[in-house]
């Protein structure tokens, strides 16, 4: 479906919420491009495609560490972790 799109860029969004004394949302982001062939052969579902030029890599191209550092799960947990603490 996306073949003929030209603008291919995405970005993944993970959200966190927390609720007791106080309530918050934290929202880690990842932004990237959709490539029209995958490319790496670990990770699942749309890590091939997803490339990050940051990295100039796919996310199935990255190490796990770095993957999981500068994911959007990653990048919202990070900021959950930040702010339990305050």
């Amino acid at each position: 479906k996306m073949e003929t799109i030209e603008n291919r860029s995405a970005v993944f969004i993970c959200c966190i919420g927390y609720v007791g004394e106080e309530q918050y949302i934290v929202r880690g982001e990842c932004r990237g491009e959709i490539l029209r062939y995958p490319r790496g052969d670990s990770g699942f579902g749309y890590d091939p495609l997803f490339y990050v030029p940051s990295c100039g890599k796919t996310f199935s191209q990255l190490p796990r560490d770095v993957k999981n550092a500068i994911s959007h799960r990653g990048n919202a947990l990070q900021l959950f972790a930040r702010r339990l603490k305050q």
